[in-house]
């Protein structure tokens, strides 16, 4: 008996992280798309307001960069997720 409800917690518990890190991961996922969407917006904000084809080029490189860093963050917090870690 004792050993059928310390089996049945573990099933709980386990289920409850599983559940836990799914949602950790998805809030991972959306935070991404956010920091992609306002990325965007300073981008096309950036270009409208550059007078010269090098503003033009920076611009569009600290764009790439910001989204190139949102996807490190994501990958991480989702990599150390999947192998059971905290992000």
């Amino acid at each position: 008996m004792v050993f059928r409800r310390s089996y049945d917690k573990a099933d709980a518990d386990y289920l409850e992280t599983q559940i836990k890190s799914q949602e950790a991961i998805k809030d991972a996922d959306e935070t991404y798309e956010e920091a992609h969407k306002q990325a965007d917006i300073v981008y096309k904000e950036a270009k409208k307001r550059a007078v010269d084809k090098q503003a033009k080029k920076e611009a569009k490189e600290a764009y790439k960069k910001a989204i190139e860093q949102a996807k490190q963050v994501r990958d991480e917090a989702t990599r150390k997720l999947r192998q059971g870690g905290n992000p």
